[in-house]
């Protein structure tokens, strides 16, 4: 069964990771019968579980490609009814929470759960499990798409939501009628739950965790507390999963397995294993379902109910049986959780302290002063040998769990704690013995005697605050964790075997192999350039922008994204592409003006590099420490590329706004770039006054594609084979606009877009010219990305002939 479990679920993920799936296979589920019958037939049992897991990917995603939002109501606004289908999330100035789409607009018949986000909300705010009538302004599901950034449009995916959308102001937003008697007991009961600890520790910092230890519900937990949890490897102890469920069931089993004894003495037919399974499952069932049944938490339900099925039955099968039927059992159930870090995380974590435990077995320590392992009927040893074979085994689980974890770590945060091992050697008794506990028995006791439960919960919150306090100190080292650059899939595939390598239980000869499998995790990124080539990324920081320069030893950043509410681009986008490509040390940051959505993300980044050496244009200097102004004549050179700042002149007449951007040319041997920030006609009229542009092959187009910049004189001078328009999806000012488009097409330049390309990486090398190596939502693209679909090129200017052809590739501009 292990075997065709790592099968089936390893053709699942094999699926989902292509860019698209051919007519025939999206046919497939409805003929179920059909292949179960053949397979079961051809192959047996296991070969009919392969071909049924298989077939209940496909119709979800299948599900998920099929449903949607038509291109001709992007950012259009619909009326829509549908149910609160999970607890709200309060972010900074809006709330956000999950509709479950009712009844709507016929224009979008194909919506079925959309993420809602209500900026500035009234007081009478959704609840779960209400029904509500709201205007939303809808967009496809869409995200940044960026190497080495968060795959948003994945998330969405995995959570089946078809749109997000916003509240738009509207006398008919309003709650409607609900039918069938409201929500479900379930959701009622962890309603009442968190409504209960809420009002017994109204105002104490610890109320996030004791609400999502107890009903799974983190939407308070600020985003500080999860990148510490994150730089710690502490996060898997405040998602309930099989750690949290063990801790409910381990004693129920023993409890009911003594009522049983009780019962049977007492000439009651029971046999006390059977009453102590059913304790332990119902205490699982039931934590789970408070929980919201996520996949870690469904996994580790499944894996109870297996032990105890086995158990009652008087069957022994291998740990590893009942994992893969787990395993199996959470994709039949979800497939798309495959798509989400909680399946893998939690069943490589189980399947390493599985494979620990194997080894503890079948290599028993030897006693004390050299005698032979302890063997049944020999006496108990001494507390503190016992102590010590203890400490062995949970350092051993932590060690394995690493190792295992690792590869998976680095795939899906990009990111190793060091810190991991040795916090959770500590954290990991006192969540089982001091948190807990007292918070599950104080969850119960606010909604029986809610007096009895809020001195339980205080004792819990200062539990937490400790945990926090020591979590948060860790978490501040600046050797807490390692980010390493993504790695390719055979560069993965590899780390995975080497950790089952170095897990697998002796005798076994190949786990010297280990390190070297290990070792190509340490070798993703991209190259730099050699000596007298550079590197352009134009990251995608939605509507805004930020720029990437790398030389064969140094680094400039050009901007660096929008700030949101609770958000910026510098965290969010710039810093995991610094990352990805590899980029340790930078060495200049260059703001070209003040508008939030140039500088937005600066703090960010100078928080992560403190070592940059700031330049600005105009009022964006006044916020930016230490940083020295950026006007004409400055100038500088690495590695055989030459960098100017060709605009503003010292003491012009505009010291704010568009026109007093930062303008910088960049050039090499293979070529030039031209970086404008949003600099309108006037100034690129002054430019071209000065002399001191001259043809580009790459451009930035200034302001973002806007009608008041890119004049006809501009675009006719730098004629270059290459423009970029750093814009937002769907922006609200329609940005590129058709006609600044076409006016560089128009000279000959290839039109692209950020917002449909997502981030763009030029090379501009001696004796290649400009080419565009990459664009990230052609290059990275997966089956929940949409396509992008762009108007074709004109033929690269002969005058402009060092640089490379024009791009051209399945969904990007051609000749």
């Amino acid at each position: 069964m292990t075997l065709a479990a790592l099968v089936a679920i390893g053709a699942g993920l094999a699926l989902l990771q292509l860019p698209e799936w051919p007519p025939w296979l999206l046919a497939l589920p409805p003929l179920l019968p059909g292949p179960l019958l053949l397979a079961a037939a051809l192959g047996g049992p296991r070969a009919a579980v392969v071909v049924f897991v298989l077939c209940r990917v496909v119709a979800a995603a299948g599900e998920g490609l099929a449903a949607g939002l038509p291109e001709d109501l992007v950012r259009a606004d619909l009326l829509i009814t549908g149910t609160v289908d999970d607890f709200p999330r309060a972010l900074p100035g809006r709330l956000q929470f999950p509709l479950t789409v009712e009844s709507g607009d016929s224009r979008a018949p194909r919506l079925r759960r959309v993420l809602v986000s209500w900026y500035d909300p009234p007081p009478r705010v959704p609840a779960p499990g209400e029904r509500w009538q709201l205007l939303l302004r809808v967009k496809p599901p869409r995200g940044l798409a960026n190497p080495g950034g968060f795959d948003y449009e994945r998330w969405l995916f995995a959570q089946r939501f078809d749109a997000t959308a916003y509240v738009r102001p509207d006398g008919r937003n309003a709650p409607a009628p609900v039918a069938g008697g409201g929500p479900g007991w379930l959701l009622r009961a962890r309603m009442a739950i968190a409504a209960g600890i809420t009002a017994a520790v109204p105002d104490d910092p610890a109320l996030p965790y004791l609400v999502g230890l107890s009903v799974g519900v983190y939407q308070a937990l600020p985003e500080v507390e999860w990148e510490r949890l994150r730089l710690t490897g502490t996060i898997h102890l405040v998602s309930i999963s099989g750690f949290h469920l063990t801790l409910v069931a381990a004693p129920l089993a023993l409890l009911g397995g003594a009522i049983g004894s009780g019962l049977a003495a007492r000439g009651v037919a029971i046999a006390p294993r059977i009453a102590g399974a059913a304790a332990a499952v119902a205490g699982a069932v039931v934590y789970g379902g408070l929980a919201g049944y996520p996949v870690p938490t469904l996994r580790s339900l499944l894996m109870i109910v297996a032990v105890a099925v086995l158990l009652v039955a008087r069957r022994t099968r291998p740990a590893g049986d009942a994992l893969a039927l787990a395993a199996l059992g959470a994709v039949a159930v979800e497939p798309l959780g495959l798509l989400t870090p909680g399946f893998w995380l939690s069943f490589g974590g189980v399947a390493a302290l599985v494979g620990a435990f194997q080894g503890i077995v079948r290599e028993p320590p030897t006693g004390t002063a050299g005698q032979r392992p302890m063997t049944h009927g020999a006496p108990r040893p001494p507390p503190t040998e016992r102590l010590v074979l203890a400490a062995r085994a949970l350092g051993l689980a932590q060690l394995a769990t690493a190792v295992a974890l690792l590869p998976l770590s680095l795939a899906w945060f990009g990111q190793v704690s060091v810190v991991g091992a040795l916090v959770n050697l500590v954290a990991i008794p006192a969540f089982s013995f001091v948190i807990l506990p007292p918070v599950l028995a104080g969850a119960l006791l606010v909604v029986l005697v809610p007096a009895a439960g809020a001195p339980v919960l205080e004792l819990a919150a200062g539990a937490v605050a400790l945990f926090s306090a020591v979590n948060a100190w860790f978490a501040a080292l600046p050797f807490a964790a390692v980010e390493l650059p993504p790695v390719g899939p055979v560069a993965l595939a590899a780390g995975v075997a080497g950790a089952v390598l170095a897990l697998w239980p002796r005798p076994w000869a190949g786990r010297w192999l280990a390190p070297a499998c290990l070792l190509p995790l340490l070798a993703g990124g991209v190259a730099r350039p050699g000596p007298g080539a550079f590197d352009v990324t134009v990251i995608d920081v939605g509507q805004g922008l930020a720029v990437l320069v790398r030389t064969a030893s140094h680094s400039l950043l050009f901007d660096a994204g929008p700030a949101w509410r609770g958000a910026d681009a510098g965290e969010r986008a710039v810093l995991p592409v610094l990352a990805a490509l590899r980029v340790r040390h930078l060495d200049r940051l260059l703001v070209s003006h003040g508008d939030n959505d140039h500088r937005g993300g600066v703090p960010a980044v100078l928080a992560r590099h403190p070592e940059v050496l700031p330049l600005a244009g105009d009022w964006a200097a006044e916020s930016i420490p230490g940083r020295r102004p950026c006007v004409a004549g400055e100038a500088w050179s690495w590695d055989g590329i030459r960098f100017r700042v060709v605009h503003p002149d010292a003491g012009v007449a505009w010291r704010r706004g568009n026109d007093a951007s930062c303008v910088l040319v960049i050039d090499g041997p293979g070529g030039s770039v031209l970086l404008t920030g949003d600099i309108e006609a006037h100034g690129e009229a002054a430019l071209l006054a000065s002399g001191r542009l001259q043809p580009a092959d790459v451009v930035v187009a200034p302001h973002h594609g806007s009608r008041t910049s890119s004049s006809p004189p501009f675009v006719a001078a730098l004629r270059p084979p290459f423009v970029v328009f750093a814009t937002g999806y769907a922006n609200r000012w329609g940005f590129p606009k058709a006609d600044v488009v076409e006016r560089w097409r128009a000279v000959g330049s290839c039109p692209l877009d950020t917002a449909l390309t997502g981030a763009i990486r030029f090379r501009i090398a001696p004796g290649d010219g400009a080419s565009l190596e990459r664009a990230e939502r052609r290059d990275a693209r997966r089956l929940w990305n949409r396509p992008a679909v762009l108007p074709g090129c004109a033929a690269t200017p002969p005058s402009r002939a060092t640089a490379s052809p024009v791009y051209s590739g399945a969904g990007f501009p051609g000749p």
